[in-house]
């Protein structure tokens, strides 16, 4: 079975952009919310470290993160692609099992 490249790419745009999307929500709704949960997450303390909210940050962060979406969503079903053709690359089959011996 083959992954369509450029399905799959559009799949990593639009899944990139609603976890985007949601993060700004988060960051609107509680200021402190996004980086106390990134402080937790990488163990580093941001909270000092905001940046404020604007259009223009969000529309840039948004267009960069699903276009980062598309770019690993493309390759990786390329790599799938690669690695899991006949061609290149042949699974052994199901051996039988051993017959008992009398």
């Amino acid at each position: 079975m083959r992954l369509h490249v450029g399905a799959l790419a559009v799949t990593g745009a639009i899944v990139a952009a609603t976890a985007y999307v949601l993060g700004g929500i988060m960051h609107v709704l509680t200021p402190w919310g996004a980086p106390a949960l990134v402080s937790y997450i990488f163990h580093v303390d941001i909270i000092q470290l905001g940046v404020p909210f604007s259009w223009d940050s969000f529309l840039v962060g948004a267009i960069v993160f699903a276009g980062a979406g598309a770019f690993f969503g493309g390759f990786a079903a390329w790599v799938y692609n690669t690695v899991s053709s006949e061609k290149r690359l042949s699974w052994p089959a199901k051996a039988p099992a051993p017959a008992a011996k009398p």
